[in-house]
């Protein structure tokens, strides 16, 4: 979540296409290719102030999370744990408090 955003990076994450949504990458599911998945995260260098939500974990298809260089804090949701397909995590130059991920 969000509590501020001054380069306005998710200014256009309203509505149900998140596909469209800036720094949202899609790519098709790889149980199925008629269904289009968020396969990527890109809000480097956003200066983004807040915390992760617990519901990122929910983003199974998740292969890219980069949030280099904003102002989150907080922990990083246990529920990334779950994320079998993440490839690149880059946190780095945030505020978290504790970052533990049981990646394997």
């Amino acid at each position: 979540m969000s509590i501020s955003d001054p380069l306005n990076l998710t200014s256009n994450w309203v509505g149900s296409d998140v596909c469209s949504y800036t720094g949202v990458f899609c790519a098709p599911a790889l149980d199925d290719k008629s269904i289009q998945t968020v396969a990527g995260i890109d809000l480097n260098h956003g200066d983004i102030v807040g915390y992760l939500p617990e519901e990122l974990g929910l983003l199974v298809d998740l292969a890219l999370f980069h949030i280099n260089s904003n102002r989150f804090c907080g922990i990083v949701p246990p529920k990334f744990n779950k994320l079998k397909l993440l490839f690149e995590l880059d946190l780095s130059n945030n505020r978290f408090a504790v970052v533990f991920l049981k990646l394997f």
